[in-house]
């Protein structure tokens, strides 16, 4: 069995605020590794975007992540073991946009 690394680039999406957004999955494919992940907050309006890891975040429960801000989950640093779960997004105000930048090996 031969290891490829895709790289799927960079994806703009517009996250919802009335329901979480499934913004990454690799937990049910057990052929596929996720070994890089970067969420930027693209948000124009001011909106704070909340990411939950293999749960969906509410209004005041996620990781924060402030108008242009980034988190970077890489499968090197232990500290963030998500390399196998489902990411999930909710901005707080209708417009919320994130950028994801996704490595994965299958």
């Amino acid at each position: 069995m031969v290891l490829s690394k895709i790289t799927t680039g960079i994806r703009e999406v517009t996250v919802s605020n009335s329901t979480p957004d499934l913004i990454s999955n690799t937990k049910e494919n057990i052929n596929t590794e996720r070994i890089r992940l970067i969420l930027v907050n693209t948000s124009t309006g001011g909106q704070t975007i909340r990411i939950g890891i293999d749960s969906e975040p509410t209004s005041g429960i996620g990781i924060p992540l402030y108008p242009g801000g980034s988190i970077t989950w890489e499968k090197t640093n232990p500290s963030f073991p998500i390399m196998q779960k489902m990411v999930y997004a909710l901005s707080s105000a209708v417009g919320g946009t994130l950028s994801i930048y996704e490595e994965v090996v299958i």
